[in-house]
């Protein structure tokens, strides 16, 4: 989590926007921002090098609603469109009212590329961020600016594995009286734990940045001997669920194969007794049909069994089943006006 948080906690309020722009919550008309996104597009084409950064706000309407709206780059016909979504949840709900479809259309005078998606959606929170930037006889746009990129390195994992483990390290030198011993004097530990330690930190600071390339969007892998991210392999979204399970499930297997593989006692997978439950004969067994020891007696196994057993052939099927879902099963997403207009009253005080 380290690389997003220093992205959206800390680099993300340093930067400097050059157009901040919002809907107007009474007119909800689109043309403006569609005018101003048109002129930011021509001054990044007018001053090659500079990249020109775009903030647009959420249009908070009440405590958990918000107005989305979407700026859509029609690259091959040269237009630029700002059309009004629905009222959107915070759980990304959408429910559409009288002003949805609302839209207004410029001209992009130069042309453009989009590097991420060629619709850019407006909706929770603090908004979303791009810029633009002119490569060539084209201008890129790109999304979120400032994630995925210096702080999505191998480089800056280094650099952050040091910083981690250093602390760590010195917690582990013996206490002797004599401080200045702890930088003259090259303890054992050194050796042994301090290199462990970064390792530690950079493997999982480097599998978030290798998770993150399966992603659309790519990270700058090696900056600052980089300057652009390498594309993602588009497999799928962060916010895509099917991902996020598998990928906190994987990291789970590891992280008990590791303790099996460093403690002296085996860990408990019983559920009941990790609580502190002592359980009987017959709990034991019914737990052992659900699968518990089976779980335990694969932890003897190679691991690549184990991990083909628990981590690949469980993901199959849960593929299989999202596949399967949303084939014969999704239900169609439907207009709930009672809940919008329940919603507008509440933002409106009535």
């Amino acid at each position: 989590m380290l690389p997003d948080i220093i992205d959206f906690k800390i680099y993300k309020y340093f930067v400097k926007f050059d157009y901040e722009l919002e809907l107007d919550h009474k007119t909800l008309d689109p043309e403006p921002i569609a005018k101003a996104v048109a002129k930011a597009i021509r001054e990044a084409w007018d001053n090659p090098g500079k990249e020109v950064k775009v903030h647009f706000r959420a249009l908070k309407v009440s405590a958990d609603l918000w107005r989305k709206y979407t700026i859509i780059f029609d690259t091959e016909n040269r237009k630029l469109v700002v059309k009004v979504g629905g009222l959107v949840t915070f759980a990304g709900d959408e429910y559409v009212d009288e002003h949805y479809g609302k839209k207004a259309e410029v001209e992009m005078e130069v042309p453009v590329k989009w590097t991420y998606s060629p619709e850019v959606n407006v909706t929770i929170l603090s908004g979303t961020d791009i810029s633009f930037v002119r490569k060539g006889d084209v201008v890129e746009v790109v999304f979120l600016p400032y994630h995925r990129n210096k702080y999505h390195s191998f480089t800056a994992g280094l650099l952050f594995s040091f910083l981690i483990a250093l602390p760590l390290w010195f917690i582990n030198l013996p206490i002797t009286g004599d401080l200045l011993s702890l930088f003259t004097v090259v303890h054992p530990l050194w050796r042994v734990h301090f290199y462990t330690l970064v390792l530690t930190a950079f493997a999982g600071y480097a599998a978030h940045i290798i998770t993150d390339q399966f992603g659309f969007m790519g990270s700058n892998l090696f900056w600052p001997f980089t300057k652009e991210r390498t594309p993602g392999l588009k497999i799928g979204h962060a916010i895509d669920p099917l991902p996020n399970i598998v990928c906190g499930w994987l990291s789970l297997l590891l992280i008990i194969w590791n303790f099996n593989a460093c403690l002296p006692d085996r860990f408990n997978l019983n559920p009941l007794h990790y609580f502190g439950f002592e359980l009987e004969a017959t709990t034991q067994l019914t737990l052992s049909i659900l699968g518990t020891k089976l779980f335990e007696l694969s932890l003897d196994l190679e691991p690549v069994l184990y991990f083909g057993l628990l981590g690949v052939v469980p993901t199959l099927l849960l593929a299989a089943a999202n596949k399967l879902y949303k084939k014969y099963f999704k239900p169609e997403e439907e207009v709930e006006l009672d809940v919008v207009l329940e919603m507008k009253e509440e933002a409106e005080g009535i």
